[in-house]
């Protein structure tokens, strides 16, 4: 378990696979609201039109992680290659995944973090921009961009592909693309706050594993483990 070599990741074959049949719902997680169509300006759903605040600071520090000496208890993105400054104003997800996976992925001699189609960098999280090309469907927000968490010789990999939040029956669900174009649902979601500011609506989320994203980290984080928050900012 992070910090220090996790034998899951050094070993391609005892490598846990994250499929569609494994379980991922906990109980207890009652949602009386439910999203709407959404479209990349606006969510009609009552549970992004709640007064919603957020205005963020695209961060700038890309630097690798070998320019970096490690420290106790860092929350940073370093070492995140290809992330341009974004529009703090861009509709988008957020996201810090765990702080000490990142802490420790930077801490790699040759550890890195690769983001391409469209992620930028907010302070320590990560931001995917909504997706514009389609509307998504009832009960679903679909955001685009790929980030890959890389280290020990590409032995090392996790994606993070293409993130969607969705609703399914009382639970709310952050899922991802596999290569091959398969959903996993990796998060379970919970709302702890809304507000409004600047023409903006941002929701936040508590976030913890699901099986199949405990499996994502080859078992290193267990299932139930409490992630960095989610949140969502969008135009109201």
């Amino acid at each position: 378990m992070v910090p220090g070599l996790p034998p899951a990741w050094c070993c391609p074959t005892a490598r846990r696979s994250a499929t569609s049949s494994s379980r991922f719902v906990r109980p207890g997680n009652h949602l009386s609201r439910r999203f709407g169509t959404t479209s990349a300006n606006k969510v009609t759903s009552s549970l992004f039109q709640a007064n919603v605040y957020a205005i963020l600071i695209p961060g700038s520090n890309l630097r690798t992680a070998r320019d970096v000496k490690p420290q106790r208890g860092m929350n940073t993105m370093m070492g995140m290659n290809g992330a341009p400054a974004g529009d703090p104003f861009q509709p988008h997800l957020e996201w810090g995944l765990k702080a000490s996976f990142v802490g420790y992925i930077s801490s790699l001699p040759d550890g890195r973090i690769e983001a391409s189609n469209g992620v930028w960098q907010v302070g320590n999280n990560l931001a995917f921009p909504v997706a514009v090309d389609a509307e998504s469907p009832e009960g679903e927000l679909r955001f685009n961009g790929r980030v890959s968490f890389v280290g020990h010789g590409g032995m090392m990999k996790l994606d993070l592909i293409e993130p969607r939040i969705e609703e399914h029956d009382d639970l709310v669900l952050l899922s991802v693309a596999n290569e091959n174009g398969e959903r996993l649902p990796i998060a379970e979601l919970v709302e702890t706050a809304v507000s409004n500011a600047f023409g903006l609506v941002k929701t936040r989320f508590a976030a913890s594993l699901t099986e199949q994203g405990s499996a994502l980290f080859n078992g290193q984080y267990k299932s139930g483990q409490d992630m960095e928050p989610v949140e969502v900012v969008l135009r109201g």
